[in-house]
């Protein structure tokens, strides 16, 4: 599963994909991010701060079907950006 704004986690994704197969997964959240770069950036920024979960869109129902669950996300203004997931 991955979450990628401007495809290039999605690219990642793909590649690994490619090789261990199994379930590829676009998270998208609830109110999804700016796009341009830089207010994205801050609002990581202020996310980051205050210890907000940008709630997701995406579901997934049979999480615990899995052995094995790569997850990917974008890093701004060399910041982890933190989503909630809900086992």
């Amino acid at each position: 599963m991955y979450l990628s704004r401007t495809n290039n986690m999605k690219a990642i994704a793909e590649f690994i994909h490619k090789h261990v197969r199994g379930t590829l997964v676009a998270l998208e959240l609830v109110m999804p991010y700016p796009e341009n770069s830089r207010a994205t950036v801050e609002q990581v920024a202020r996310e980051n701060e205050t210890g907000f979960l940008p709630p997701l869109k995406t579901r997934i129902d049979n999480i615990k079907a899995y052995d094995v669950i790569f997850v990917g996300f974008p890093t701004w203004g060399l910041q982890s950006q933190i989503i909630n997931i809900n086992l």
